[in-house]
């Protein structure tokens, strides 16, 4: 388990975490509406053009669930071939990796292209510059991140600990 390794993880990690994010914004940006700012997503609601294709909460919701679960046993993986035999040893490589792709989001996705940058605008809605310049909700989503990520760093460690019994 050593630095470099987990540093080569960490960089594959966040690129192919902004590559999926960029694709799915050029596809079709209502995949992220809940993570939208509140008056952005009241617009949304308003515009006749979006009827229909606003998600439902309860399909974002059981979506983030799957995601989760699948983010816990790819977690599991890498720590094994990283290395981790332990329930300490995995916890702490599975959320230091967590992090880094959290922090990464949060700073240079959501702060720097989302917000400053003006990487995401949605037709109609460009009249609301300060509701998309607003960085807090994306740094209390990080908070949050951070508290998903210790559930599923935890379950990947337990993982980890079972695997090498």
């Amino acid at each position: 388990m050593s630095p470099a390794l987990f540093a080569a993880e960490a960089a594959v990690a966040c690129l192919l975490f902004s590559a999926a994010v960029w694709a799915s914004l050029t596809r079709d940006p209502m995949f992220w509406y809940q993570d939208f700012p509140p008056a952005v997503r009241e617009r949304l609601k308003a515009l006749p053009e979006y009827a229909g294709r606003i998600p439902e909460l309860r399909r974002t919701a059981a979506r983030k669930v799957s995601v989760a679960l699948a983010l816990t046993a790819l977690l599991a993986a890498v720590a094994l071939a990283s290395g981790a035999r332990d329930f300490a040893g995995a916890l702490g490589w599975c959320f230091a990796l967590w992090s880094v792709v959290n922090l990464w989001d949060a700073l240079v996705l959501d702060t720097l292209w989302f917000c400053w940058g003006r990487g995401v605008r949605i037709p109609g809605t460009e009249d609301l510059e300060d509701a998309y310049l607003d960085v807090r909700p994306h740094w209390l989503g990080f908070l949050a991140g951070e508290a998903i990520g210790l559930a599923v760093s935890a379950a990947s460690a337990a993982a980890v600990a079972a695997l090498s019994l």
